[in-house]
């Protein structure tokens, strides 16, 4: 019967236990991100403010240029922080990216389908057939890597770094 007791009261510690630490880790990232949050809006307002700042400053006289620059450096480097803090907080959807630079591309590339040059120099229009070849190659390449992650046929990491490759291609050297 005592071996029944503590079996029953081991069970029941291990389950507060159990809850205890569940608890106490669901709130210590509910605690982390808090402070994030709190701190993004700060960096917002505090990057709005010194914008309107800048955008307020005149620059008519050296030194004012000098004071409008260093404003201009200020504003920039809260940028930058604000933006790590955002992606921080709210990171980027790797598929909605993908997605995204997929519909890019693809405007890109039928842009870049209708460029023209100078018929009179040979030199331009060898360029622009190898370049318009470049891009038909990469029409197709960009027609595989959205078919692939249409049919789910790779990982979204495969089909990142093929976009990427795609995306560092050289068309018109």
């Amino acid at each position: 019967m005592k071996t029944k007791k503590v079996k029953k009261t081991t069970l029941i510690i291990s389950a507060g236990l159990v809850i205890s630490l569940g608890t106490l880790f669901s709130y210590q990232t509910y605690a982390d991100s808090s402070p994030s949050i709190t701190k993004l809006s700060e960096k917002k307002d505090q990057f709005a403010k010194e914008k309107e700042k800048l955008e307020k400053m005149p620059g008519n006289t050296e030194e004012e240029i000098k004071k409008k620059v260093e404003q201009g450096k200020k504003v920039k480097s809260l940028g930058i922080e604000t933006g790590k803090l955002e992606a921080e907080v709210n990171p980027p959807d790797p598929k909605a990216d993908l997605e995204y630079n997929l519909r890019s591309m693809k405007g890109v590339l039928a842009e870049a389908a209708s460029f023209t040059t100078d018929e009179s120099d040979p030199v331009k229009v060898e360029k622009l057939k190898k370049g318009l070849q470049t891009v038909e190659k990469m029409k197709v390449e960009l027609a595989s890597i959205e078919k692939d992650y249409k049919e789910n046929k790779a990982p979204l990491n495969d089909l990142i770094k093929r976009f990427e490759k795609l995306q560092s291609t050289k068309v018109f050297e």
